[in-house]
């Protein structure tokens, strides 16, 4: 089977459009798909992004005098974090601005579903909640890591790098072999990026289609 007939019976035993807000891919495939899938419904935007890699083997984590002295830890988020990481993703998909709409619906169920996976991990700096990241696609050897989010009262400080970097420590320790990231193709990766200072390097070019409107 090729390429294109692979995608056409993907899409055909696809969830239906409209319960879908976005996909995620490497190019070409990507590209094949976003042609095929706008057929279906016109209603998505085209998005370049740049995935970035750590590899345990490979890579060092860098970690910065001004990293090292942030004063915070990461824990697992709980219930008792549901109303805070609602407003976070909330506040996310605001600030990201690509990302299309979260309705408060959608929002809450997105955090109950990850708290029950035990994916976010809240930030905490002298025991006070500043952020938090979440696991994504998560395999024997290793995971993404997404949405990462700093509270807009406590941006400026260096603190998603810090959590960024721990969080990656941590995975390497449970015995995984990578961690992977995604950041808007628009911007330069090697400049002013938190990921690259902390030692992530590009590994691919990516898309993503995301849900502009309802048809």
């Amino acid at each position: 089977m090729d390429l294109e007939a692979a995608i056409a019976k993907l899409i055909q035993g696809c969830t239906p459009a409209a319960k879908l807000k976005q996909f995620q891919g490497y190019k070409p495939f990507l590209d094949q798909m976003a042609n095929r899938w706008t057929t279906v419904d016109e209603g998505w935007r085209y998005d370049e992004v740049w995935s970035f890699e750590l590899q345990k083997e490979r890579h060092s984590l860098a970690w910065t005098e001004a990293m090292k002295a942030v004063p915070g830890k990461l824990r697992l988020a709980t219930e008792a974090d549901f109303s805070l990481l609602k407003t976070w993703i909330q506040d996310f998909y605001i600030d990201d601005g690509n990302l299309g709409e979260i309705t408060e619906a959608e929002a809450e169920a997105f955090c109950n579903k990850e708290i029950k996976l035990q994916y976010p991990f809240v930030y905490l700096v002298n025991d006070e909640p500043v952020g938090v990241v979440y696991k994504r696609r998560v395999n024997s050897r290793g995971l993404a890591l997404g949405y990462v989010f700093t509270d807009r009262a406590h941006r400026g400080k260096g603190y998603g790098a810090a959590m960024v970097a721990q969080m990656t420590e941590e995975v390497f320790k449970d015995g995984m072999d990578y961690v992977t990231l995604i950041m808007a193709g628009k911007r330069d990766p090697s400049n002013q990026c938190i990921y690259y200072n902390i030692g992530y390097r590009v590994c691919g070019r990516m898309a993503q289609l995301v849900k502009v409107k309802s048809k």
